[in-house]
């Protein structure tokens, strides 16, 4: 554990050195350990409770009522003032929440708690009310988004990020399997190239192509551009889908789209998108990859290449 002057607490926390001193000796907010000199000596703990103590009386508590409290319940103090925030920042009633909202922050509620039984329970109850593109749009990519954000300002920890992919992972694949596509539906390879291990974006993907009668042959993440090359030869594959999430500046990326590219040739199409895709765009253009830019989108482009296959050719480029 580390251990950090005063004058190096107020930098890590925002909490000016005078603001920590009043807070510690007049409300014990914070106990530094001490030197034998008796210089105060702040933890890793104390940090975090500092930047806790600063967001909260921004939103109007006072340090005397907040100072007592543990880190774990300043935590939960501040996600739910976060939860109740507009998009705009200000505070909204929970009667004026929309429904999206409001099943929104039930989901980040089960995520805190690490509640996979509810959360499960959620999202399907999603899936009734929304159609795939809009279950896609307003519940699954948001509450990503949300969990990755209150995990970077500290309010949740990366634990509770990595269950909620596994979750929404095991969600995607029991949603996956209740379709049922006609034997001469178009084959699409998904996938994720090589070095992108996300695998949420890939299943968005594989869901949304086969709630619009695609035959989808998910492969899993990480993937030299040989074997998916391989794979849609086999398969007589007439679509690729790569979803590229993390980093957005593999300096390998362009190699393995020029391979995959001419592996696959030129009547293949390569659609490709996620959150890191427009880092690679330039290359996109060169290679004739078609680039997502919702998942709606992503409909549309998928209906767009089905119109223009080639039953005889795989695929035909206009």
């Amino acid at each position: 554990m580390s251990n950090y002057s005063i004058k190096m607490a107020a930098k890590l926390s925002g909490v000016s050195e005078l603001s920590i001193r009043s807070w510690e000796g007049r409300y014990s907010a914070v106990n530094p350990a001490r030197t034998d000199s008796n210089r105060r000596l702040y933890s890793d703990s104390d940090i975090e409770k500092l930047v806790l103590l600063k967001k909260l009386t921004k939103h109007g508590h006072s340090i005397g009522n907040l100072a007592g409290h543990s880190i774990p319940a300043l935590s939960e103090m501040l996600l739910k003032i976060e939860l109740t925030q507009s998009s705009d920042g200000n505070m909204v009633l929970d009667e004026n929440l929309s429904d999206e909202e409001r099943m929104m922050n039930s989901c980040i509620d089960a995520v805190r708690r690490f509640d996979d039984r509810q959360l499960i329970s959620l999202l399907n109850e999603s899936s009734v009310k929304f159609s795939r593109p809009e279950l896609i749009e307003k519940i699954l990519l948001p509450l990503m988004i949300r969990i990755g954000q209150f995990w970077k300002s500290g309010m949740l920890r990366v634990s509770h990020e990595h269950f909620t992919s596994a979750v929404i992972i095991k969600f995607l694949n029991t949603l996956n399997e209740g379709f049922q596509i006609q034997d001469n539906a178009p084959r699409i390879i998904i996938t994720t190239p090589e070095g992108q291990y996300h695998e949420v974006g890939a299943l968005i993907g594989a869901s949304l192509a086969s709630s619009g009668g695609w035959r989808t042959t998910y492969l899993g993440a990480s993937l030299p551009a040989e074997d998916i090359a391989a794979a849609a030869a086999q398969l007589n594959a007439r679509c690729i889908f790569l979803s590229i999430v993390y980093p957005d500046d593999n300096p390998s990326m362009k190699s393995q789209l020029n391979k995959l590219r001419e592996m696959v040739g030129e009547y293949v199409y390569i659609i490709v998108s996620g959150t890191a895709a427009a880092g690679y765009k330039d290359i996109f253009s060169g290679l004739n990859i078609l680039a997502s830019e919702s998942p709606k989108h992503f409909e549309e482009l998928l209906a767009s290449v089905r119109e223009n296959i080639n039953p005889n050719n795989g695929a035909a480029r206009e």
